[in-house]
């Protein structure tokens, strides 16, 4: 979704459904590294920066706390793009460049995106931006919550 409902001319996007999408705040991704790594991102972001100014951007980094992993292998561009501030990263403030209907699809229990019904609310319209909070859905819709999803997008896809 990331650019391309928000910047598509194609007819043939006639909706735009986000299942529990990407949420972004640079302090709030700051003090969640900090709080998770027990160290903070900026000496990281500025080393990942540094290679990459040095045309070095395809370097692993090796070991690094990248995302929700721990210790891992990110390449210093990689974990530049995650880091770096932009606001493009935030899926709902990408919301009101679409055209087309939106669907965003939460779960009640999720706990990897954070905020989401409360930055989305806002934006809920009702007719061209739908907010739909599945209860009791995590993260990853398991079982009859995929169900839930399902039927929401037959019904939105069907007024198209």
């Amino acid at each position: 979704m990331k650019w391309t409902g928000a910047t598509s001319t194609d007819p043939a996007v006639s909706a735009v459904i986000l299942i529990a999408p990407q949420t972004w705040d640079a302090d709030y991704a700051a003090a969640d590294y900090e709080k998770r790594y027990g160290k903070p991102l900026g000496p990281v972001l500025a080393e990942a920066q540094a290679m990459v100014d040095a045309g070095k951007g395809d370097t692993l980094m090796d070991p690094v706390d990248f995302i929700y992993c721990e210790q891992t292998s990110a390449t210093a561009t990689a974990f530049v793009s995650y880091y770096t501030p932009d606001t493009d990263m935030d899926s709902p403030s990408l919301i009101p460049g679409i055209n087309s209907p939106v669907l965003i699809i939460a779960g009640s229990e999720d706990t990897a995106v954070k905020g989401l019904p409360e930055k989305v609310g806002p934006l809920a319209d009702g007719d061209r931006v739908q907010l739909m909070v599945v209860d009791g859905a995590d993260h990853f819709f398991r079982d009859l919550y995929s169900e839930d999803i399902a039927d929401a997008v037959a019904e939105l896809l069907a007024d198209d």
